[in-house]
């Protein structure tokens, strides 16, 4: 067509530029400004719409009993410790991830949870970690269970991470879950300076 521009080598077409200025390599329906079909080799080459978050909570939350709780609270600007907090591109609000516009693709999603049980009797504690992706649970990440004879706990949990493919608008949040087999105590998600729970979102594709 005359509003296009076209490349042939060895009697085959290679490139185009169609109508709207979109240029196609071994492709002949471009859909984006440069739309490759097939593998690239690039040296120092830019990505962009690759979004990272780092946020860690720097105040406690309280948590019920036998029902799952969101943890909110994750501050990407903590006060308590400046290298822990890294949200350049604003798509974490304290306690959701958001997939921004043409940030399609697979995350690595991570989480801390460090919990706090306050006198909380000799039978038992547990405590259940999952990823939430657009309001529905996708995986538990951590499980414990703990006899603490009666003491306080003030710093135990564990670590996860899973990965996801999400499309763009999706949203992923951190629950907890705890019975406390005595029914006595304080239970907490712990939010304090080094020991404070963490999460992470990283695109890695």
């Amino acid at each position: 067509a005359e509003d296009q521009m076209l490349l042939h080598t060895g009697g085959s077409e290679r490139m185009r530029i169609d109508s709207s200025g979109n240029v196609g390599i071994n492709t002949t329906s471009p859909s984006t400004t440069l739309h490759v079909n097939g593998n690239i080799t690039a040296n120092n080459l830019p990505v962009a719409n690759t979004p990272v978050v780092v946020a860690r909570k720097s105040s406690n939350q309280s948590l019920s009993r036998g029902t799952w709780t969101k943890i909110t609270g994750f501050d990407v600007n903590s006060s308590t410790d400046a290298a822990v907090g890294y949200d350049p591109d604003n798509v974490f609000d304290g306690s959701r991830f958001t997939v921004p516009s043409g940030g399609a693709g697979r995350y690595l999603c991570s989480a801390n949870l460090r919990f706090h049980f306050g006198d909380a009797g000799n039978d038992g504690e547990h405590a259940i970690g999952a990823f939430y992706v657009n309001g529905g649970q996708k995986t538990h990440f951590t499980q414990m269970s703990m006899d603490n004879g009666g003491r306080h706990m003030t710093s135990v949990g564990g670590t996860g991470a899973v990965i996801f493919n999400l499309s763009v608008g999706d949203y992923v949040e951190v629950y907890a879950y705890i019975v406390d087999d005595s029914a006595s105590g304080t239970l907490k998600i712990r939010g304090e300076n080094s020991t404070g729970s963490q999460v992470g979102f990283f695109r890695i594709d």
